[in-house]
């Protein structure tokens, strides 16, 4: 008989709270490790979009008063700050401002980005199992995934890698609305509002996954009336709390024609792998394929195994196991919808489903479920006085953790590029980006390729002029003095709430044939132009509403009882 049976009360309790503080600073020791590769070499490794996302990190500096940096992406004036979250992100920019360094600051910010993927996924799933070893087993299943690796070091996407560690905090709130206790639709609504401020197209595809579980759970669950109201409140919370994201974007997008980074509506076939090369990619790990992983498929097959020794042996479904048989199902479908067996030519490319961009975006869900799954049914298979069948799975998930993580880096090393940002070079990287900018802007640089560092006089290329730029303010400072009007198109992307002065004095502008800033200038000795943009009155407005409501859901859920499932 096992010793802890005839423990004290008060003895157990202090045995747990020294169990899940030895799994919180192993999970930070493991956050840390996961992210040492990063610091091996000098300044930031140049992958996919390292660029990108380093323009956003200069682009930071103004947040809070402009939307606009022309310090960054070209001194073009992109409008980033609208369209790509920021809020989640911005841990980056002061970390960059407590350590002097741009570089620095990036790589911490991936270290504290995996800390907290790992202690998000290990309590999320903790709250829907109340088994710390399998909580345990899903963190490192989730957080060392091969979807997740080529995310953070094959493709540097950070906005879809902060996505990532608010994923394990969705499926709770699908879980606790569709499943268990419909009352706490408040963790839903949170993980959903961390999504719309870290990564759009993640926020789309969350709330797909969601309404497919959600009408599953209508069909099967009892008390749908009452899940339905729990849905709505949730939906209704999320959209009220990101309204400050969402309602500045939909502004500009209504009110600019602008070219999106689903480009010619292509791309979605162009990245389907056949099924064949998507099992290879997952069996030997290779985040070429950005798929799922040998972990997570081996996740998936024991789920089954599980799955099949528990009805023999219960010989009933339990709703957890319903549960775990409705991930397992969207998981499958989602995985083999990402191969080029399905007709994405029709059914993606030049569609609503093009603005997710690439096929393989989707295993960013079968990776979520496979791992859930194996762990809602581990956690049910083991007892907590079977602490030596605990502590080998554990060592044996870690192990296959170490091993895929070993395989991924070692693959990923022979396919990637070796260039490398310095600390200098941060701030002049990014250029050349046309996602989100006037419609004009990608037709003229497709057929001219043009940087747009250049200035138009009457429609004559000159030099560059003598500018300055400031943070959220670029200046032309002399045109120079001429006897006639005349029509300068400035290198400055146009949007919705731009302020442009002439010799301080406010003037009209107008879109160029290259989507830039066309000022008419009339005959004068000198002509000094200034470009600015602040937050248009209804992105302030909404600014303010969403803190309202995030200060009212607070105190409402301090002064809340916490409410027990009916029946």
């Amino acid at each position: 008989m096992d010793r802890d049976r005839h423990l004290k009360p008060s003895e157990k309790s202090n045995n747990g709270m020294l169990a899940t503080w030895l799994i919180i600073i192993s999970l930070v020791i493991l956050g840390i490790v996961y992210c040492l590769p990063l610091f091996f070499t000098d300044g930031i490794h140049k992958v996919d979009d390292t660029t990108f996302h380093v323009g956003r990190l200069v682009g930071l500096s103004n947040v809070f008063t402009s939307p606009v940096n022309f310090n960054s992406f070209g001194n073009n004036g992109l409008m980033v700050n609208i369209f790509y979250p920021w809020l989640t992100m911005y841990p980056m920019y002061i970390l960059y401002k407590l350590t002097g360094s741009y570089v620095l600051g990036y790589k911490l910010y991936y270290v504290l980005l995996s800390v907290v993927t790992m202690l998000l996924s290990y309590w999320s799933m903790l709250k829907i199992t109340k088994n710390k070893a399998g909580a345990y087993v899903f963190a490192i299943i989730y957080a060392f995934s091969s979807y997740r690796f080529a995310d953070v070091f094959n493709r540097a996407a950070l906005g879809e890698s902060i996505a990532l560690a608010f994923l394990p905090l969705v499926l709770l709130g699908i879980y606790k609305i569709c499943f268990e206790n419909y009352k706490e639709w408040r963790k839903l609504a949170a993980g959903m509002t961390l999504l719309a401020y870290s990564h759009m197209l993640s926020l789309v595809m969350a709330t797909a996954f969601t309404g497919v579980l959600f009408l599953i759970a209508i069909i099967t669950q009892d008390n749908r009336g009452k899940r339905f109201v729990s849905m709505v409140k949730a939906a209704c919370l999320s959209l009220a709390l990101s309204a400050a994201m969402i309602v500045p974007m939909a502004e500009q997008m209504l009110k600019n024609d602008l070219f999106t980074p689903s480009g010619d509506g292509g791309t979605m076939s162009k990245s389907a792998y056949s099924l064949a090369e998507i099992i290879k990619f997952t069996v030997i790990n290779n985040p070429a394929g950005r798929g799922v992983g040998a972990m997570s498929l081996a996740a998936f097959l024991m789920t089954i195994v599980l799955l099949i020794c528990g009805i023999i042996l219960h010989g009933r479904f339990t709703t957890d196991d319903k549960f775990v048989i409705w991930l397992l199902l969207i998981g499958i479908v989602m995985f083999v919808a990402t191969a080029d067996i399905l007709p994405w030519h029709y059914l993606g490319d030049n569609t609503p489903l093009s603005t997710i961009q690439f096929v393989w975006r989707m295993n960013a869900y079968p990776t979520l479920a496979f791992a859930a799954a194996f762990s809602i049914l581990l956690s049910k298979a083991m007892s907590s006085d079977r602490k030596n069948v605990i502590i080998l799975i554990t060592i044996v998930t870690l192990a296959f953790a170490g091993v895929q993580y070993y395989t991924l880096y070692a693959r990923n090393a022979e396919i990637v590029s070796h260039d490398r940002i310095a600390e200098e070079d941060v701030a002049t990287w990014a250029s050349g980006n046309v996602d989100y900018t006037p419609y004009q802007a990608w037709e003229y640089r497709e057929e001219h390729s043009d940087n747009m560092q250049y200035m138009y006089i009457d429609g004559k290329e000159i030099a560059k002029s003598p500018v300055t730029k400031e943070s959220g303010t670029y200046y032309v400072q002399d045109l120079g003095g001429s006897g006639k009007d005349r029509t300068a198109d400035i290198p400055v992307f146009k949007f919705y709430g731009e302020k442009v002065l002439l010799n301080e004095e406010a003037v009209e502008s107008d879109l160029s044939a290259r989507g830039t800033t066309e000022v008419k200038v009339p005959r004068s000795k000198e002509a000094v132009v200034t470009i600015s943009y602040a937050y248009t009155t209804l992105a302030r407005a909404s600014w303010a509403f969403s803190i309202i409501i995030l200060i009212l859901s607070i105190i409402v859920a301090m002064r809340a009882k916490p409410e027990k499932q009916e029946g």
